[in-house]
């Protein structure tokens, strides 16, 4: 990261709000393996469909700080919107306010957000002068001509001075300022990473690991705690005065659009992935529909795939290949294949990572550069997350679904309702949907502005992860290949089944996952 204290620039205003990331940059330049070359992409829909609008004129030409109205960065998790910006020649954003994901990734790439009120906001957007933005004493200035007393010739004009402060987190100051990253930071909390994950993660059960198997702690937090509170606590690593927290994941998805500068990351600093076992890897981005979809015609598409296979196979991360027989959808194939439980944190480099919520999960998109932290270190750096109850009284009209529920919601509360928040869908018209509807429902809490979304684990979970989980021939492991393409060969995976009295013990553990009376 390059350091940043100050700059002094004219501003591009864009007075649109709800600028989503696909508007920043298309999706379909995502397919570049690299993280760079996406500056020249920069609004590319906006600019060719209107002559007049800012990056087109050469009077905003070489400006650093952009404008915007509400919402600036909505949409999906991708760190590529925030690239494109900074490559453009953009160091600083000025917006009333930003999406969650986006206002994650930013600082963490350098990009300054500021957020100040939208009568500032209109303000600027109408100002022609020179603004100087200084993060270290967290100021926005500028010289306004006080019109009654110009003169004719300008020899009696005078200037005022106008300065607004805004606010911005003391740790993510400090990193750009002198162009520290989070990855420095989490590597030298080594050790109480890997004691939170030898005691916590790596049994799934959030008990303490015995040398006989898991003994399952109870919640003794006097304080009512919701299911939200309630696994964060649980995988919190270490939390120091004045910054994030670190956190811990329990499981990352990996697909092919996302990854690939992220073990770029790893490979220039030397690094592993540290827990391989959290991890898999699937393709279904940038692969065809048709039935020969082996065969991707897209050259740029191709290298995406095959730079994801040879990634997995360099870092011994299991990939669901078109050979496994579990190829599919990312947020498809995991629940499918039991991965997905409750009380589990799990991120993907995809905004509708949410979708896992539907488990009682703690389940949120991440950018590429979070999708590298996880890779290295298992966690990654989070502020504990704002909390709403969302609750659907009655029951469902007929010919009336899950997606018409999200959609109410935002009808209500707007795309940008759930900003900084996860939402806890609850109430008699949740617990009558299927696994399936509050998969829908929760990978739709992403279009309300949430984090994420979840619903507290019932029989309904249970029934669907005993299908998936328990053993019903009573046989322990079994062995299951998973096919490299590229490679010509297969990496031999055991995959473990549970007993019915495994599953029972889980289940017990997942039932205290909810949230407390009068929480």
């Amino acid at each position: 990261m390059i350091p940043f204290q100050n700059i002094t620039s004219k501003i591009t205003p864009i007075a649109i709000k709800d600028i989503d990331t696909d508007m920043i940059i298309p999706a379909q330049y995502l397919t570049q393996t690299g993280s760079t070359g996406f500056g020249q992409y920069l609004f590319e829909r906006l600019r060719k469909s209107d002559p007049n609008f800012p990056l087109n004129q050469t009077k905003y030409q070489g400006n650093s700080i952009l404008v915007a109205r509400d919402n600036f960065g909505c949409g999906s998790s991708r760190e590529h919107a925030v690239w494109s910006l900074l490559q453009y020649g953009f160091r600083v954003v000025i917006a009333p306010s930003f999406s969650d994901i986006f206002s994650n990734n930013a600082p963490k790439n350098g990009l300054v957000l500021v957020q100040l009120s939208p009568e500032i906001i209109e303000e600027l957007l109408a100002f022609e002068g020179e603004v100087t933005v200084d993060l270290l004493y967290q100021s926005v200035s500028y010289q306004k001509l006080l019109l009654n007393y110009r003169s004719s010739d300008g020899s009696n004009d005078s200037l005022e001075v106008t300065k607004h402060m805004f606010s911005f987190d003391q740790f993510r100051k400090d990193c750009i300022l002198n162009g520290y990253d989070d990855l420095d930071y989490l590597l030298a909390h080594t050790q109480e990473i890997d004691t939170w994950n030898n005691i916590v993660s790596s049994s799934y059960l959030g008990g303490v690991a015995t040398a006989t198997g898991v003994v399952t702690q109870k919640n003794t937090q006097p304080k009512p705690q919701n299911i939200i509170q309630k696994i964060w606590e649980k995988h919190t690593v270490a939390q120091k005065q004045g910054h994030p927290t670190i956190f811990g994941i329990d499981l990352q998805l990996v697909h092919e659009v996302t990854s690939p500068q992220a073990f770029s990351m790893l490979q220039n600093r030397n690094l592993p992935v540290k827990y391989p076992n959290k991890h898999i890897a699937t393709l279904d981005h940038s692969i065809p529909t048709r039935q020969d979809r082996e065969n991707i015609h897209d050259p740029i598409a191709k290298n995406q795939v095959e730079t994801l296979r040879q990634n997995v196979a360099n870092f011994g991360i299991t990939i669901k290949d078109f050979g496994s027989g579990n190829q599919g959808i990312v947020h498809v194939m995991a629940p499918e294949l039991g991965l997905v439980q409750p009380a589990m944190t799990i991120v993907c480099g995809d905004s509708h990572t949410s979708t896992h919520g539907a488990f009682g999960a703690m389940a949120f998109g991440v950018g590429t550069s979070e999708v590298g932290l996880v890779m290295a270190t298992g966690c990654i750096l989070q502020k504990e997350p704002k909390t709403m109850k969302v609750e659907f009284v009655g029951n469902l009209p007929k010919y009336c679904y899950s997606k018409d529920m999200i959609l109410k919601l935002i009808s209500v509360i707007g795309i940008g309702g759930g900003n900084g928040h996860i939402m806890e869908f609850c109430g008699g018209a949740i617990t009558s949907l299927s696994m399936e509807a509050r998969m829908s429902l929760c990978n739709m809490s992403i279009e309300a502005g949430a984090r994420a979304g979840l619903i507290a684990p019932d029989q309904t979970t249970f029934d669907y992860l005993e299908e998936k989980l328990v053993d019903q021939n009573k046989q322990e492991n079994f062995p299951v290949k998973e096919c490299s393409q590229s490679e010509g060969g297969c990496l031999e995976v055991t995959k473990s089944k549970l007993t019915g009295v495994q599953f029972q013990t889980k289940k017990e553990y997942w039932s205290s996952f909810i949230s407390d009376i009068d929480c």
